[in-house]
């Protein structure tokens, strides 16, 4: 059911309401047509601003002279009307500049008579009923129908009100960007208090210190006797089940140590009763994923992937697979409690890190990832923290290797990674005072996140008030609407006569 139109107003097709035409693309093959080209060509890729200030690309006078591509006078409205981006989106712009633009694009030059700015926000508030409405059906590129984009039908007010209503919508977008300006400022104050977050704890600064029983170099040295007694008890139960017995303790000069720590890899002093420590001393596990190819049955045992380690979380919601009988199974199976480490990803990504508890039982995980089983002693979520914190990521850009457009680090540079090591219960009470700090912080974006909505919503609804003509009091004086259609008709009519008055002239030199 269409709505009752305000008095004074009327009911037009877009095609009535200026001229409109296609682009082209002069041709790649011909430098001439870009080669310090000055004259702006609009394609979809620029169309990310409702007012558009500048093209990426130019073309040269020639091109305009030689190829298909056409020049939009100053004021003119583009649209897209073939591309990806419509499968949930119409974008629409006011280019305020003479430019060319390319096939993909429908524009519309206002009649005179209209306030263009008017127009444009009235085509972006009814954006999303012309993309469901003048979609093509059956192409391999979403599309708009150009016949149904100029038959689209808008409600048109009187060319006075047009004016007022722009003034009242400008204004009120201008304070909703004011406060999205204010909320984006907040939302980078949330990251660096995110930030602030972990450098303070790896640091000693987030918990307050305790006295302890054991001090941090005292669980160093529990966790190396452990690790080797670990070892011993290996070596001599493979040795029994070959039937063999020791005969000194010769064999135990095989055993490898771990790596040792190197303070001066970080520019920050250790707390009291603190102590470094490499993976290597506190691992009894570090070992790479699976390179079997998964699948979607999820019948089988999820495979987390570098894609489900996100801001130091795991995000379960897109797994694969791979079946319950695989022969990597029950080894690579994950235990809760293990460090999930991304040893492979864009330079920035890489080194992402997140600590399995349990989510999914069985599960394991792929090759790009490396898992770190820590000493039951040591708290991984601390690991992960240094990991993700600016310490943690100094040291991944220290250390990366670059390969073929990836950021690697892999499981010997992670092993000998030098980490702060807080006494044992100091580690508890850091995890736990993170989470209570991440989780207000959290709360704080959800707030955010909340207003930034909110701030869209009153965007849509200032759009649609103006389209219904609740923005502005109505004023009984003045042209109205139709007395407005009558003069965009006849605009329209004059300058097809003109066309074809220019088209009737012989051309120069012939009779």
């Amino acid at each position: 059911m269409i709505d009752p139109l305000p008095i004074g107003w009327v009911r037009a097709p877009l095609g009535m309401l200026g001229e409109w035409s296609g682009g082209g693309t002069p041709s790649k093959a011909q430098p001439d047509y870009w080669h310090n080209g000055t004259v702006p060509w609009v394609s979809p890729k620029d169309m990310k601003q409702i007012v558009l200030d500048a093209s990426q690309d130019h073309i040269t006078d020639l091109a305009c002279a030689e190829s298909s591509a056409r020049l939009m006078p100053p004021g003119s409205i583009a649209f897209v009307v073939r591309s990806g981006i419509l499968n949930h989106t119409l974008p629409i712009a006011l280019v305020p500049f003479e430019a060319a633009y390319n096939q993909d694009m429908r524009v519309l030059t206002p009649c005179s008579e209209l306030n263009a700015r008017w127009l444009l926000w009235a085509l972006v508030g009814a954006s999303e009923d012309i993309r469901r409405s003048c979609r093509k059906d059956g192409v391999t590129v979403a599309s708009i129908d150009s016949q149904g984009l100029q038959a689209f039908e808008l409600a048109i007010p009187p060319r006075s009100e047009q004016d007022r209503i722009v003034t009242k919508i400008e204004a009120i977008l201008s304070d909703c960007e004011a406060g999205t300006k204010d909320l984006a400022k907040a939302d980078d104050g949330l990251d660096l208090l995110r930030v602030s977050i972990l450098a303070a704890a790896i640091t000693g600064r987030l918990a307050p210190q305790l006295s302890s029983e054991e001090t941090a170099p005292e669980l160093r040295d529990r966790v190396l006797r452990d690790r080797r007694t670990a070892w011993e008890t290996q070596q001599v139960a493979a040795m029994s089940a070959k039937g063999r017995r020791p005969r000194d303790d010769r064999w135990k000069a095989r055993y490898k140590e771990p790596m040792s720590p190197v303070p001066e890899s970080h520019d920050f002093p250790l707390p009291l009763g603190w102590t470094w420590a490499t993976v290597d001393e506190l691992a009894v596990l570090v070992q790479y994923g699976t390179s079997t190819k998964t699948n979607d049955d999820a019948s089988g045992v999820p495979i987390i992937r570098m894609g489900n380690l996100v801001e130091g979380d795991l995000v379960l919601d897109t797994l694969k697979y791979l079946p319950p009988d695989h022969d990597e199974f029950p080894d690579l199976h994950l235990h809760n409690g293990d460090v999930l480490f991304n040893r492979t990803n864009s330079p920035e990504l890489v080194g992402k890190a997140a600590v399995f508890r349990g989510q999914l039982t069985p599960c394991s995980y792929a090759s790009y990832l490396i898992r770190v089983r820590l000493h039951a002693d040591i708290r991984p979520e601390f690991l992960v923290y240094f990991l993700t914190s600016p310490y943690g990521r100094q040291w991944i850009r220290s250390v990366v290797s670059q390969q073929v457009g990836q950021a690697n680090v892999n499981g010997t540079k992670l092993r000998a990674l030098t980490v702060p090591l807080p006494p044992a219960e100091e580690q508890r009470r850091i995890c736990d005072a993170v989470e209570v700090w991440l989780r207000r912080a959290d709360e704080l974006g959800t707030g955010l996140a909340a207003t930034e909505f909110q701030a869209s919503v009153l965007r849509r609804s200032v759009l649609r008030s103006a389209a219904a003509g609740g923005l502005v009091p109505r004023e009984s004086v003045g042209e109205s609407a139709a007395e407005l259609l009558a003069k965009l008709q006849s605009e329209r009519v004059s300058r097809k006569a003109r066309v074809r008055k220019l088209r009737a002239v012989p051309s120069e030199g012939y009779s």
